[in-house]
Order: structure tokens, then sequence, then C-alpha cells
């Protein structure tokens, strides 16, 4: 191969991997999680470039060079564009939370949408974190239920776990088993309530509902929502920029882009509806069902910005209205149907920004360690105080609202 066919080769290749670098360059300082690309290019261009000119020293071919940089062209360079862009559009299924591309963590289920892979480590056979439940439950367990979503799942019913058996005789256990997955509202709530609720044989049912049934729909509210089954391999494509652009091409050709509603996943009617199904269903078992408000502390430490910019809500003022009036709901619904109610947002509200601070993690809406615990004492301080037959922690039933 002619010397100056080697240079022309190499200027292309350095051209095309550079711009690589540039690009990855300008995706770490928006996004930073691939930096190694960086170095991945570099070596790349620096490697491509001896080699070349080692094989034109041989009198060899280098047209492998090429055809790397046309690849690099065709499939590398959009996708860092579009990333350095902040381009993002998934397709399929749409939450605020999950997104389709997170759904490669999940299996698939028609009535729930999604659930963990009880295959998976310390995922038990219902698809939630946890250990498996023994069925039927063991004569000398007191049983604690959870329903929620990642607040939940966060983990503060292993504190109850634990603060409930130091005070307990050793001829009893306590058990917390929480059925609570990141992203669920109270209509997947009720379902889980209705396929696994009563199977457990629950002591008391806590729920905790409220964050993301007031954020907004994507493609159709919670209740009218089909969900399909997604291949692993397509979850797998739609992480890259360029298959999302295929799909965001394809919906705007069509006119069928999709986007928040103006609805929210579970309007207030049916998170009424949902949560007094959920109490009516253990309550006609004689299972006491507690209730608990969602803290949050974005009135004392404002409404982060992703909350809007990933477009969970339009607003700031959104955010604070609707989780107010959702929690009043869960208020309401406790004097109604007397039942206990546990009002996280009230006692949390009260607390200095300091202390809430403490508690809550940059979201205001997640708990800190610290949070954990504090919740935990709360639900702890509530079975002492009024207690049920069960409980050997307090003296009389629980306290009605």
């Amino acid at each position: 191969m002619p010397a100056n066919e080697h240079r022309m080769i190499r200027f292309f290749y350095s051209g095309s991997v550079s711009l690589s670098i540039l690009l990855s360059i300008l995706t770490v300082q928006k996004w930073n999680p691939h930096a190694f690309l960086i170095l991945f290019f570099t070596a790349a261009l620096l490697t491509g470039r001896m080699w070349s000119r080692r094989q034109e020293r041989r009198m060899k071919p280098a047209g492998i060079l090429m055809t790397l940089a046309m690849l690099n062209l065709l499939f590398m360079v959009p996708e860092l564009g579009l990333r350095a862009a902040r381009f993002r559009y998934e397709s399929g299924i749409q939450f605020g939370h999950p997104r389709p591309t997170h759904f490669i963590n999940f299996i698939t289920d028609k009535d729930l949408f999604y659930t963990l892979d009880p295959k998976s480590r310390h995922v038990n056979a219902f698809g939630f974190p946890g250990h498996d439940i023994k069925i039927p439950k063991p004569a000398n367990t007191v049983r604690l239920l959870y329903l929620g979503d990642s607040c939940t799942q966060q983990g503060y019913p292993a504190y109850v776990e634990k603060a409930l058996n130091r005070m307990m005789p050793d001829s009893l256990y306590a058990e917390s088993v929480p059925l609570a997955l990141s992203g669920y509202t109270s209509y997947q709530g009720r379902i889980v309530a209705e396929k696994f609720g009563l199977q457990v044989e629950p002591d008391a049912v806590f729920v905790y509902y409220g964050w993301n049934d007031h954020w907004l729909a994507f493609g159709a509210r919670d209740s009218r929502k089909k969900m399909h089954d997604v291949p692993r391999w397509f979850s797998l494509i739609q992480h890259a920029r360029v298959v999302q652009w295929v799909f965001w091409m394809q919906h705007k050709i069509k006119g069928t882009a999709t986007g928040p509603l103006d609805e929210v996943r579970v309007p207030p009617d049916e998170y009424d509806a949902n949560l007094r199904d959920i109490v009516t269903r253990f309550k006609n078992k004689n299972v006491p069902v507690i209730l608990i408000t969602a803290p949050s502390a974005h009135h004392a430490l404002g409404v982060p910005d992703y909350l809007i910019e990933n477009q969970f809500a339009r607003s700031k003022t959104d955010v604070l209205d609707m989780h107010d009036r959702y929690n009043e709901t869960v208020r309401a619904i406790a004097r109604d149907m007397q039942v206990p109610l546990i009002d996280l947002a009230e006692i949390m509200g009260k607390m200095s920004d300091s202390e809430q601070k403490q508690i809550f993690l940059s979201d205001g809406i997640h708990f800190t360690e610290k949070g954990l615990e504090a919740v935990a004492d709360d639900i702890v301080t509530f079975l002492k105080q009024g207690g049920f037959p069960e409980m050997p922690c307090g003296k009389d039933r629980m306290s009605q609202p």
C-alpha cells in the first residue's frame, strides 16, 4: 500500500476517533458516567496510529483502520452526540419512574406491571425484596405486613422488626413483611393486597402510598395501562440513544410521540377508592390496618428541580399542593373508616429545617438512615401506646383517630 494511502487512512481514522474523544469529554462534563470512554478512545487513537505506521514500514495494508473509523462514525459518534446533547426518549409503557430502560431490572407482570425476579438473590417468591415468607405462619410469629412504594422498600420495616423483638418475650417473634416496590402506586397496592395480602396471614397491615400516585401519567393513568412482556434484549438496546432517536423519529412522523399527560397516575378519586378497598379487604377479616401519611421536606427545604425537569410534575407548586391533597385524603379515610393513622407528614413537618436535613435525602422524599430509624420509632411508639391483642407491647387495642 502506498505511503500516501497510509497517511490518508491515518488522517481519517484520527479525525473519527478524535471526534469521539471530544464528544466523550462533553458527555462526561454533563453526565459524568463514562469517563473511561476518554481513556478508551485516546488509547484507540494512539494504538491505531502506531499500528498504521508499523504496517506502512512493512508495506502491508491498514484498511481495517478505515473500517473501524467508518463504524465509529456510524454508531459511536451519533450515540455520544445524542448523549452530549442530553437527548432522551423512551418508548414502551411509561411511568415517571421506572422508565422503560429500567425494565431490565424487573420482570413484567400483567396485573402489577412489574415485580422483581423471584429467582434473584434477596427477592421473595412474590417478587418483592426480602426473605421468603413461611405459609402457614408459625404459631409464635407476629407478622406485620407493609404495603408501599420506594419509601417503604428503603427498609424501615426491618428497623421495626428489630425494635419489637428486643421488647418481646423469647417465646414470640415479630416479623416484618414489606410487599413494597419502587414506583408503586395505590393502584398496584390494591392488587398486591388482593393477590397476597391475606395469603401472608398478617396480624396488622401498614399502608404508605401517595408520591407516585400524584406524579404525572405517561401514556395513560395506571388503571388504564396494559402491560405486555418486554424481551430482555429490547430492554438492553433501549439504553442506546441512537435507538431512542429512531423511535422518537418514528413517533414524531406518526404523531404519536409520548409524554406526560394532563392527569396524574392515580387521580384523587381513584386514590381514595384504592385505599378504601385495601382497608375494607383486611377489616373484613378482622386484620387491623394502619394508614400512614407520606412526609416531605419540600415545604421547609424546597422542591428539587429534577422533579420538574424529569416531568414528574408541571411545577413545584403542583408538587406541594398535590402532595398535601393526597395526605388529606389519607386522613379523611382514617376518620371515615375508623382506622388508626400514623400522621408522619404532620409529625415530621413540625421538625426544624436542620432536623429535616438529617431525616431526608436531598430529594426531600426518601429517608436517610436516621430517617428510617425515625419512621420505625414512630411505628413502634404507636404499637406500644395502642397495641393489639397479639402484641405484648401495648395494653389496649389500637387507638382510633
